[in-house]
């Protein structure tokens, strides 16, 4: 970002950057698992207590080993493509993070929007807001110095490929399971 348009922020909007950038991730990381584990899921026969409780912690479990498996992804990415952040390449641009690892593609971007697609599948009101949260977050990025658009657009990319393997491969799981048990 031009150091004309970071003129342009005031201090409070650049602390918001920050915040959005920085610890806004891990409240949502947080909420997210809160909502897997509280949310209400309709169930009325009698061992729907039991069930519930499978749900939940298969849902916790894919969510967990999806994001882990896109973070691996994405820093394996990074490091074989080894693309350094646009704040040490350009000296017009000044960052409001210190980061000094590689940028491309966007392990931010990649893992919300992993989180963001998977829970469409289970919640389209949460994957709704987490949506809009993975945009938020990839924004701020781009604002605080430390992506670009394309590490950003390449890392929700790689994490919208990993959500839609990680739903058809679960899906294809418990319809599988569904079969065996017939």
């Amino acid at each position: 970002m031009p150091l004309s348009l970071m003129q342009l922020l005031s201090p409070f909007m650049k602390r918001l950057v920050v915040f959005v950038a920085t610890d806004f991730p891990l409240i949502i990381c947080a909420a997210v698992v809160i909502f897997i584990l509280f949310r209400t899921i309709p169930n009325t026969h009698p061992f729907s207590r039991i069930e519930n409780m499978y749900t939940r912690a298969k849902q916790l479990a894919t969510v967990l080993f999806g994001a882990i498996g896109t973070l691996v992804v994405a820093t394996e990415a990074k490091i074989h493509l080894a693309v350094s952040r646009p704040n040490l390449t350009n000296p017009d641009i000044h960052a409001l993070i210190t980061e000094t690892d590689f940028s491309f593609p966007s392990s931010h971007a990649s893992l919300f929007a992993f989180i963001a697609v998977w829970m469409f599948s289970i919640d389209k009101r949460a994957g709704t807001v987490l949506s809009i949260s993975a945009l938020a977050i990839g924004t701020a990025r781009v604002l605080a110095g430390v992506h670009t658009p394309l590490d950003i657009l390449c890392g929700y990319l790689l994490g919208i490929g990993a959500a839609l393997i990680v739903i058809l491969v679960t899906k294809h799981l418990e319809a599988k399971a569904i079969r065996e048990e017939k």
